[in-house]
């Protein structure tokens, strides 16, 4: 006959438990939703508002505003109101000595 002792006999219990919770997880999702999708609306906000002015600006600066203007005005109709510089035009410049 055989005899079978424990040494100790003290038991030992495993308990597990998730450090990550869903709640959590929904919790982490929505804040990085939300955080793209007010990047992403400002984003949409700043390229209305760039085109916005860039056709303001290309409206206002055409060639048949500014004809329109200049005889509005009493301008000459073959006046430009801005024109770019001639290769006659001089340039001076002084220097202090």
């Amino acid at each position: 006959m055989v005899n079978i002792y424990f040494e100790n006999v003290n038991m030992y219990q495993k308990k597990q438990t998730a450090a990550y919770g869903v709640w959590d997880l929904f919790a982490d999702v929505g804040g990085i939703l939300g955080l793209w999708v007010g990047i992403s609306v400002l984003t949409v906000t700043e390229f209305c508002v760039f085109f916005c002015k860039l056709l303001k600006i290309s409206v206002l600066c055409s060639p048949m505003t500014t004809k329109n203007k200049n005889n509005k005005e009493g301008g000459s109709k073959g006046s430009p109101g801005i024109r770019p510089p001639d290769s006659e035009t001089k340039v001076f410049t002084t220097t202090q000595q």
